[in-house]
């Protein structure tokens, strides 16, 4: 799994398309919108289920731990809940402490949550885009639609995939 984050389909898939396109600023290439990088990560891990790399089960667990890791971050940073209230939280939802989850909110505030809302704004783009376009939904085109203006605010890459839909019916 780890493979298909920071590899390919993943980080480094992502970044090679983003620097061989030489009409995004140089600039741009620098800045990280974390939503954006880690999101598609995330999504791209999901996709080795479809290639039959990972299975469905091993991905919905890292998912959860992302979803779980959002609530703890939120709560932490966002409601000031104390570590037990934090623990609480992840006893009643699987039945265990993990006193890892709530060190990483503590010390990367926010850090989770890009990672979850950034899966989710790609997984919601592709929805959209597979319910409008049915049988003229392309997954390689789809990709190249997300990937190859490099990393941006999301709904500017909505814009994009509209127009893509736009086109492509």
């Amino acid at each position: 799994m780890f493979a298909m984050h920071e590899g390919v389909p993943g980080h480094h898939f992502q970044i090679s398309i983003e620097y061989n396109q030489p009409e995004i600023p140089f600039a741009r290439n620098l800045t990280n919108i974390r939503g954006f990088s880690e999101g598609w990560a995330v999504y791209a891990q999901t996709l080795g289920v479809e290639m039959n790399l990972l299975d469905q089960k091993t991905v919905q667990n890292h998912l959860l731990y992302f979803y779980l890791g959002t609530v703890i971050d939120t709560g932490i940073n966002g409601l000031k809940w104390t570590r037990e209230q934090a623990n609480a939280y992840l006893v009643s939802m699987i039945g265990t402490e993990v006193n890892a989850w709530i060190d990483s909110a503590i010390a990367f505030p926010g850090q989770t949550i890009s990672y979850t809302i950034g899966y989710d704004q790609f997984q919601s783009l592709r929805e959209i885009a597979e319910s409008e376009l049915k049988d003229r939904f392309d997954i390689k085109t789809f990709h190249s639609v997300l990937l190859r203006n490099g990393k941006m605010p999301f709904p500017i890459l909505e814009q994009q995939v509209n127009q893509y839909i736009k086109s492509a019916k």
